[in-house]
């Protein structure tokens, strides 16, 4: 997500941000790891500061055979 921070800075602050952790799309999985976290800096929206946020590492893999990266693990 930090690539994706990178290039898309968010501008809607908070809202914005959760978003990316509800993305659902055919093809793409997001891969959230709670064990690895990261601290964002964002401006605030409508004030003047910035906020941080600590949020889990999450990953968008891209998946063009239709089956989610869930359902390939084996037991």
């Amino acid at each position: 997500m930090a690539r994706v921070l990178e290039q898309h800075p968010l501008t809607q602050g908070l809202a914005e941000l959760l978003t990316y952790f509800q993305l659902a799309r055919p093809g793409l999985d997001v891969l959230i790891d709670p064990d690895r976290t990261w601290e964002l800096v964002y401006d605030r929206v409508g004030s003047d500061g910035c906020t941080a946020a600590t949020i889990p590492r999450v990953t968008f893999v891209r998946n063009d055979d239709g089956e989610s990266a869930a359902e390939g693990e084996q037991p």
